[in-house]
């Protein structure tokens, strides 16, 4: 292929923009003499066209360039201004319809706002001796530098990672560690009565105990390992799309509010049980990612699409594991899709926020007053009652064991 000045002049500014810049060639069909870059943390222009072909209007390519530049905008959630750089001699710069046109020559850009932006360019687009050893080379340093971005991809990085939700995992599996040694400690038989000593959901040592702590501290107790694992990579999979939308102090909202909502929502509306684990929080994250996804509009990028099914899929196995309620998941996916709108910016939850405030009171108030009305807890499981006295016991703790066989059997005598 014979490459002349302007395609030598593409090939430069690619090269600069995707080695110094972090653009990303993005692969458009059509089979014009075009690139097309993105990179959505760069504020000014993070959609740009390098092209060769003659150019003085939009007029002629309106319905392709708003097309790709349409897809784009919804991939990086931007709705700036498209930038293309021509560098056709018999072109001209030009601004229509949220796009703008530049001119780039042999050390010549037809707008010096530009090089304000891209201070390099100016020098980066040079004539050379030799176009086709000139372009060869570009192309191999391209290649180079995408080898290089996708070898430090495949490495684990602390920065991108999802903080918070490395930190609820790795407190879910302290917690874990801390109860097993008790187990072993104390030669306690009965698992379950020694996650209820831990902090664990009983409705019974909630209601006739008033232990209403126990709906908080169940959210970081789980029955086995393997459940604390899968919880931990759907909430890192939730985590990496969605603590950089929401910040780490929302994302913890979103998560606490909707465990404790679906655990109180089991106190209030289910029979005696034993309830933990932080699903309750997942889905309320999983109700908040839908809200996400139609704010973003990501289920138009099919590379999204894959993404949003693997977390859904996970989300649906989830729902198997031993601990949680199926009350708090359900809860939790509507807790966190209300906080989430509420939360939301978008303007289609303009009118409809001060409504969905209102409701959350309103079911929020409900909801306490359910858990302080909640006077009963049957059926009685008195082996189970038998056993959490007796490892209060064995943990040293002779005083408060006395105190719960009072509660309980007292409460089952009336």
């Amino acid at each position: 292929m014979q490459y002349n000045d302007e395609d030598v002049f593409v090939y430069q500014l690619m090269d600069m923009l995707v080695c110094d810049y972090n653009y990303k060639i993005v692969n458009v069909p059509g089979g014009k003499r075009d690139v097309w870059l993105a990179n959505d943390q760069h504020e000014r222009f993070p959609m740009i066209r390098l092209t060769s072909a003659q150019s003085t209007s939009i007029v002629f390519e309106k319905d392709y360039i708003s097309k790709i530049k349409k897809a784009l905008s919804i991939v990086i959630r931007s709705d700036k201004p498209l930038l293309i750089i021509n560098t056709h001699k018999d072109s001209s710069g030009y601004v229509e319809d949220d796009v703008i046109q530049v001119v780039a020559q042999d050390h010549y850009i037809s707008d010096s706002a530009l090089v304000h932006v891209f201070p390099q360019i100016v020098l980066k687009v040079h004539r050379v001796s030799n176009n086709q050893n000139e372009c060869a080379r570009l192309i191999r340093n391209l290649e180079n530098n995408q080898r290089q971005k996708a070898k430090q991809a495949s490495k684990f990085s602390w920065k991108n990672a999802p903080k918070a939700s490395i930190a609820i995992s790795g407190i879910c599996l302290f917690v874990f560690m801390i109860i097993s040694v008790m187990a072993r400690n104390t030669g306690t038989d009965n698992w379950l009565a020694n996650l209820v000593v831990a902090g664990g959901y009983y409705k019974s040592m909630v209601v006739y105990g008033k232990e209403y702590w126990r709906l908080i501290t169940s959210i970081f107790i789980h029955y086995d390992l393997y459940s604390i694992l899968f919880y931990g990579l759907l909430l890192y999979h939730l985590g990496s799309q969605m603590e950089k939308h929401y910040g780490v102090a929302k994302y913890l909202l979103i998560f606490l509010v909707s465990a404790i909502v679906g655990n109180m929502c089991v106190l209030t509306f289910a029979q005696n049980n034993v309830s933990f684990g932080i699903g309750g929080g997942i889905f309320g994250l999983v109700g908040a990612f839908m809200v996400y996804i139609f704010e973003t509009k990501m289920f138009l990028n099919p590379f999204a699409r894959l993404k949003i099914s693997q977390i859904m899929m996970l989300a649906v196995v989830a729902m198997f594991f031993a601990g949680t309620d199926i009350l708090a998941f359900l809860t939790g996916i509507l807790t966190g899709a209300f906080i989430a709108i509420i939360l939301s910016s978008h303007k289609f939850f303009k009118e409809l926020k001060p409504h969905f405030i209102v409701c959350s009171v309103a079911c929020f108030a409900c909801l306490i007053y359910g858990c302080i009305a909640s006077t009963t807890a049957f059926p009685e499981y008195e082996e189970l009652n038998d056993r959490i006295v007796e490892q209060y016991k064995r943990v040293g703790l002779v005083k408060y064991s006395k105190y719960v066989d009072n509660y309980l059997k007292g409460a089952y005598e009336e």
